[in-house]
C-alpha cells in the first residue's frame, strides 16, 4: 500500500512539474542527438564551444523555419473556422439529442444543490479568461520552454564529456 501510494504521488508530482521536465528532457535529448555531430567535428580540430553553438543556431533555424512555413497552413485553418464548425455540426447532429438530455439532467442537478436561495449566502463564481490571454499565456510558455530547450542542450553539448563524467561519478 505504501509503494502504491508512493508511486501515485510521485506520478502528481511530475505531472504538476511537467512545466519544468519538459523542456529539460527536450533539451537533453537534443543534446544526445546532436552529440556525435560534435565530436565528428572535434575530431577533426572544431572545439566544442563553436560546433555546439552551430548546431543549436541550426537547430533553432529549422524548428523557426518549420514554424514559419506551418503558418500559412494553420491561417488557413483558422480562416475556414466557419465552414469547419458547420461541417462539424452536420456530422454530430444525430449525438445532439442525448447530449441535451444530459445537460438537462446536468442543469437539474445543479439547480438542485444550489444553495444561492438561502438567506445570507454569497454565491462565487470565477469568470472564464478571454481566449487571447490563454493564447498570449500560451504563447508565453511555449517560447519560454524553447528557449530552456536550445540553451540547456547548448551548455550540455559545449561542455564536451564533462557532463557525462560527473553522471558517472553520482
Amino acid at each position: 500500500l505504501l509503494i502504491g501510494i508512493f508511486i501515485l504521488m510521485t506520478v502528481a508530482a511530475l505531472y504538476f512539474a511537467r512545466a519544468f521536465f519538459m523542456p529539460v528532457i527536450l533539451a537533453f535529448l537534443l543534446a544526445l542527438t546532436l552529440t556525435p555531430i560534435v565530436r565528428f567535428l572535434r575530431k577533426h580540430g572544431v572545439p566544442d564551444v563553436l560546433s555546439a553553438t552551430l548546431l543549436v543556431l541550426l537547430s533553432v533555424f529549422f524548428v523557426a523555419s518549420a514554424g514559419y512555413l506551418l503558418s500559412g497552413p494553420v491561417i488557413d485553418l483558422i480562416n475556414n473556422t466557419s465552414s469547419i464548425g458547420q461541417q462539424l455540426t452536420e456530422r454530430l447532429a444525430q449525438f445532439k439529442r442525448p447530449l441535451e438530455r444530459v445537460m438537462d439532467l446536468a442543469r437539474q442537478l445543479e439547480a438542485l444543490t444550489e444553495t444561492s436561495q438561502e438567506p445570507g449566502v454569497q454565491k462565487v463564481t470565477v469568470a472564464p479568461s478571454g481566449i487571447l490571454s490563454t493564447a498570449a499565456g500560451n504563447i508565453l510558455g511555449a517560447g519560454t520552454s524553447i528557449t530552456i530547450v536550445f540553451v540547456l542542450s547548448l551548455f550540455l553539448l559545449a561542455s564536451g564529456t564533462l557532463f557525462y563524467e560527473k553522471i558517472v561519478q553520482s
